[in-house]
């Protein structure tokens, strides 16, 4: 049966207290022995009196912090409930401590010698050298007020206060810094959460913008024959039923390896060839170590579609499309290349749907890691470079 998540996280805060504190008791042991020369059973016991209180009232302060946090508009309410908290838990530690008893700690040699005990209270007066007090004032003597214990063990109490106060507080500044850094973590992870959400929202409604825009550019071209030719049209039809059956394998991924970018790009090219004829020519190059990279979903369809539109089609006579995809320092190079008219013909417009689309998607998912260019080629025609991180 699982443990509650509550529960589960009282049960670390007490084995945290009590692993904390035990390391803090073993510690001033260890000062006691090595640096007064007490024995480690009496050491022992005098720091276990000092200091397991605390192992259990940790738990309660960090309880108290928890409930009552030092936050903006909050801290007024805070303050006066950890005042009330440090009095009664400093009081309950300095009793709980004084009930404890125990053997005195102190270090072998005359009486006033040792250091204060304030159970014992001040070594008698007449085990200790009379005089003037260093740094003047009144001799210490019975008849001293300072050198009487106070009555009922006050003395004790108030020296243990003295301790415990700053004990408190430290446990509250820890327990709040602790605070703080969850909640600044927990924000950062749903602000990452948020903007993860956000980039998945943009590109489905990039990817569901391109669908529409290539499958009416489709059907209008399947228009244009359906009467001139029958056949040419059915065939066309055919190959955009597969290309559709392959974009719904994939509606659930924003990314693909290449080899199945290029099986899209076929069929929209073999939906093309039908209307182009043996004017258009195909070429790939693309080497075998790069058909598993991860490419964005319908990245070269848009591409090779706007070379197809704007810069093939206006041309008269063969035109040639080239696919090509280089791997080099840490990067994936995929250019789409056409011997067409060109940029800068007027009524050529090459920025369109698919080129923003295609920019915006890549800027989602790569930053400043990616990006796409056009570019005139001497020789004549275009050509669009797409670089993105080399990722398999």
């Amino acid at each position: 049966m699982p443990i509650p998540t509550p529960l589960r996280n009282l049960l670390l805060w007490c084995a945290g207290s009590l692993l904390l504190w035990g390391m803090i008791t073993l510690a001033f042991a260890a000062q006691l022995v090595f640096a007064a020369e007490v024995e480690w059973q009496p050491a022992l016991q005098a720091s276990i009196r000092e200091w397991s209180p605390w192992a259990a009232f940790t738990p309660i302060v960090v309880a108290l912090t928890i409930r009552f946090p030092f936050e903006r508009g909050r801290w007024p309410l805070s303050l006066c409930v950890h005042l009330l908290g440090c009095t009664a838990v400093v009081a309950a530690t300095g009793l709980l401590s004084q009930s404890l008893g125990g053997r005195d700690a102190s270090p072998p040699g005359p009486p006033w010698r040792r250091p204060f005990n304030p159970e014992s209270g001040p070594p008698p007066s007449d085990e200790r050298p009379e005089g003037p007090r260093r740094g003047g004032g009144p001799p210490r003597g019975p008849g001293n007020r300072a050198d009487r214990p106070g009555p009922g063990g006050r003395g004790p109490l108030l020296m243990r206060a003295r301790l415990n106060i700053p004990v408190y507080w430290i446990v509250v500044s820890a327990t709040t810094a602790v605070l703080h850094s969850r909640r600044a973590r927990e924000r950062e992870r749903r602000s990452l959460e948020l903007a993860a959400s956000l980039a998945q929202s943009r590109l489905a409604t990039l990817r569901a913008q391109l669908q529409p825009h290539f499958l009416f550019n489709s059907l209008n071209a399947i228009s244009t024959l359906v009467h001139r030719d029958p056949n040419a049209a059915d065939e066309m039809i055919s190959n955009l039923s597969d290309f559709l059956r392959l974009t719904l394998e994939h509606s659930e991924s924003q990314e693909l390896p290449l080899r199945n970018e290029l099986e899209f790009v076929r069929r929209y090219l073999a939906i093309e060839q039908v209307r182009f004829g043996d004017r258009l020519r195909v070429i790939e190059q693309i080497p075998q170590d790069a058909l598993d990279c991860l490419v964005p979903v319908l990245l070269l369809q848009p591409l090779v579609e706007n070379a197809l539109k704007h810069g093939i089609a206006p041309k008269r006579g063969p035109a040639t499309l080239q696919i090509t995809a280089v791997r080099s320092d840490r990067q994936l190079l995929l250019t789409i290349e056409d011997d067409g008219v060109g940029l800068g013909v007027p009524g050529n417009t090459r920025p369109g749907i698919g080129l923003s689309n295609t920019r915006s998607r890549l800027r989602e998912l790569h930053g400043p890691n990616a990006e796409l260019t056009l570019e005139n080629l001497p020789s004549g025609g275009t050509r669009a470079t797409v670089r993105i991180p080399d990722r398999s």
